[in-house]
């Protein structure tokens, strides 16, 4: 919980149904900013659809990375939230080798009382994964992965929205991959509300291509 509310402090929480925005943070390194659509030298959306934004560069000791954010055309609506977080990234680890990846969109709007988020994960890591939903800055959902030998992990869970949403709240994926040594992390994370039935179709989709990476890595 630390870390994401810290990484969100220091990035900086978007404005009121601001663009979609993909972060990337070392935490030595001047973060990546990519909001949909951007140009910017170093920090340029390197996918021309609206509502999707995909950031391919380096930044420190993390080598290769390619991340994909995903909203609001391409998946999901403004009344039926859908957001996706795809992500391939290596480096050639050490202490302090931690990436953040964080995925923020709003203008969403879910009556109270009933909804809930549904968050999904699945993927390879050579380290540790942290996988965070949040609204406005307060933790939703949180699960943690440490493989070790066995490479591959994944799981589901869901979090209450008491209160809805509303087109002003700001809805987060945050990941977060710490590599000890030389290596590389990839997977896809979901999020959808109001329930988690489409996160788990998601998960099951990202777990069946997991296991055929696996079987690969084994032969």
């Amino acid at each position: 919980m630390g870390i994401a509310i810290a990484g969100l402090l220091l990035f900086g929480l978007p404005t009121a149904n601001a663009v979609p925005t993909l972060t990337i943070s070392d935490g030595v390194n001047p973060t990546v900013i990519v909001a949909d659509g951007s140009t910017t030298a170093g920090a340029v959306d390197q996918n021309s659809l609206g509502g999707a934004v995909t950031w391919i560069g380096s930044i420190g000791v993390w080598f290769l990375n390619v991340d994909t954010g995903i909203t609001k055309p391409q998946i999901g609506s403004a009344t039926q939230p859908m957001m996706d977080l795809n992500f391939v990234d290596a480096s050639s680890g050490g202490p302090g080798a931690t990436l953040t990846l964080t995925w923020t969109d709003s203008g969403f709007t879910v009556p109270a009382g009933a909804a809930s988020i549904g968050a999904a994960i699945g993927g390879i890591t050579m380290g540790t994964v942290t996988y965070q939903t949040l609204v406005n800055g307060s933790v939703i959902t949180s699960q943690s992965f440490t493989p070790g030998s066995v490479l591959t992990f994944g799981g589901s869970t869901q979090g209450n929205l008491i209160n809805g949403l509303s087109s002003g709240d700001i809805v987060t994926q945050i990941i977060t991959i710490q590599h000890a040594a030389p290596g590389t992390s990839s997977g896809d994370s979901s999020l959808s509300v109001p329930d988690g039935g489409v996160t788990a179709m998601l998960l099951g989709v990202v777990l069946l291509g997991v296991d055929g990476l696996r079987r690969k890595l084994q032969k």
